[in-house]
């Protein structure tokens, strides 16, 4: 709102909005994702904050990216997926999320 510049990058390549998801803080999510647009941002490893929230079970968060125009298909640098992530962290309900909207 006073012109920060909510899509830069700190020196380990984390914007606020991958930093909040990583976190669950589901309010900051739908507040970064809203006014950034910048939804598929990747960390240096390739990673986007719907990979992120995905593999830490943040199923509220994971819905929000997924309402603003995430990419449920995302791969990171090695061929990782968003629904490979949630499945390795054990979140069988944001699996099915990201099902529902196309994630294989």
């Amino acid at each position: 709102q006073r012109g920060a510049a909510i899509n830069k990058k700190n020196m380990e390549g984390l914007t606020a909005l991958i930093m909040a998801a990583s976190e669950g803080r589901a309010d900051a999510v739908r507040l970064l994702a809203e006014r950034s647009g910048e939804v598929n941002v990747k960390t240096k490893n390739g990673l986007t904050p719907l990979m992120i929230a995905a593999l830490n079970g943040h199923y509220e968060v994971v819905e929000i990216l997924l309402q603003n125009g995430a990419n449920p298909n995302a791969k990171t640098k090695d061929g990782g997926t968003v629904l490979g992530a949630a499945e390795y962290g054990g979140h069988p309900e944001v699996a099915e999320l990201l099902r529902a909207y196309g994630g294989k």
